[in-house]
């Protein structure tokens, strides 16, 4: 994509966990921190481009139904669900959309604290 052009416009999604991570989501939040930390070295390389990062709270999505592969069914999964405070997938396109027209370098979106 670089190569092909003389600039554009990468938007990648990682997640607020990295900066308050728990045991939890240790795996997926290193995941997330080593995207956003190769970016940031992209970033230096390729300053014609402009580089969005997106870092949801809490969404939901069948992710976690992938997560748990069967074990718990969409019952238990949709109780978890209600027991958080979580974003829907259109409040982040939503978000990812003004990112993208606002050519924001970081936009993170949290859910309103309601159920605490």
């Amino acid at each position: 994509y670089t190569k092909q052009r003389s600039s554009g416009h990468f938007i990648y999604v990682t997640s607020s966990s990295i900066d308050e991570p728990s045991p939890y989501h240790i795996f997926m939040v290193s995941g997330k921190a080593a995207l956003r930390y190769s970016m940031d070295v992209l970033k230096k390389h390729y300053t014609d481009f402009v580089f969005t990062e997106i870092c949801p709270g809490k969404t939901k999505t069948n992710m976690l139904k992938q997560n748990y592969q069967g074990s718990k069914s969409d019952q238990e999964i949709e109780a978890e669900y209600q027991n958080v405070d979580y974003l829907t997938a259109k409040q982040v396109a939503e978000s990812i959309v003004i990112a993208m027209n606002l050519k924001l370098d970081q936009i993170k979106i949290v859910p309103h604290n309601k159920k605490k």
